[in-house]
């Protein structure tokens, strides 16, 4: 998740607040970035929304999981996510408009909504809106059949691998026999 984060600073923030940056108070003064505050801009942002903001996911699956706070709860939660996520992104944007504030918003709202799927996932059996629709039930056992299906076909890959290395390194140690047996013969 830290990679994802790194990569939206690099391709969409950095750029968005240089741009902000550059432009602001254009024909009063000519602007100057020092190599420090660019690297201190850049450290921040992904501080700030690659190790901070991408990670909420996994925080919320990680609460839901230890069942600190359940899916249930969250979900109850949603109500202050979107003034709570536009505060903080006002606090951890460098700019004075709007736009930098919006985009970091805005993936913490579809992140929180990420958090939320796999808190569900997590425990879908417990009490949540989901579990009465017939359609994300039957979706729910589909992803439950496809990740087993997955999980055993890779369990048999494993052994057919497993089996293929000690079929080889049975090979080798009887070729080795051999070769030693003949040397016996012929040596």
């Amino acid at each position: 998740m830290f990679a994802l984060g790194a990569s939206f600073v690099f391709f969409t923030m950095i750029p968005v607040s240089l741009q902000f940056l550059l432009t602001f108070g254009k024909g009063i003064a000519e602007p100057v970035i020092l190599l420090s505050e660019y690297l201190a801009l850049l450290l921040s942002l992904l501080f700030w929304i690659g190790a901070v903001v991408f990670q909420l996911p996994v925080v919320m699956q990680l609460l839901a999981k230890f069942r600190l706070v359940p899916y249930a709860k969250a979900r109850n939660l949603r109500k202050w996510v979107v003034p709570t996520a536009f505060i903080f992104a006002a606090l951890i944007t460098p700019s004075l408009d709007g736009t930098l504030t919006f985009l970091v918003a805005l993936p913490m709202l579809i992140l929180y909504e990420v958090g939320l799927l796999a808190g569900w996932l997590t425990h879908p059996d417990g009490d949540n809106y989901f579990a009465d629709l017939p359609m994300v039930q039957r979706g729910h056992r589909l992803v439950v059949r496809i990740y087993r299906a997955i999980r055993s076909g890779a369990v048999r890959v494993a052994r057919k691998i497993r089996e293929a290395i000690g079929l080889a390194v049975r090979a080798v140690q009887r070729g080795g026999e051999k070769i030693v047996e003949w040397w016996k013969r012929w040596g």
